[in-house]
């Protein structure tokens, strides 16, 4: 993913975290700071416990048959286990993103809550992150943040 500078723009200028950006956004840009945008990368790539981000993750389908539980796997229905299938069909090939949200939530929705669910989702487990992973899957600098605020 690459950085949306409209998104950036917008994200610098409103704070909705609040993260403290106004400090640094000066008034040339909508703010009343001190212009220090390395300051702004700093904050936006600070790491918090209330970002979580997983980060892009391979996951082969090996890993995958190995992580599930044979009792689990025999009650699912016909219909669920058509869906496993197919997951599997599409990992032989390159493996599949497991920190890829939509991804996780067909493995979800296939598998209940128990530790087939468990051992799949800690192929790509999520930490702690920041702002610009949750927003870009990145981190960005203080040249992204001036390239944003001056409309790119």
């Amino acid at each position: 993913m690459t950085i949306d500078f409209s998104v950036l723009k917008t994200e610098l200028q409103t704070d909705p975290n609040v993260l403290g950006y106004a400090a640094h956004v000066d008034a040339r840009f909508g703010g009343t700071g001190d212009g220090s945008y390395s300051s702004l990368a700093v904050l936006i790539n600070a790491t918090d416990v209330s970002f979580q981000y997983i980060p892009p993750t391979r996951v082969s389908a090996q890993q995958l048959i190995t992580s599930v539980d044979q009792t689990e796997y025999e009650a699912l229905t016909d219909r669920k286990a058509q869906q496993w299938n197919a997951i599997l069909a599409a990992a032989s090939a390159n493996g599949l993103d497991g920190g890829n949200a939509d991804v996780r939530t067909v493995v979800a929705n296939v598998w209940a809550a128990g530790t087939t669910r468990t051992n799949l989702l800690a192929l790509a487990p999520a930490r702690d992150g920041s702002r610009a992973e949750e927003l870009f899957n990145q981190s960005v600098t203080g040249k992204d943040c001036i390239k944003a605020l001056r409309d790119f």
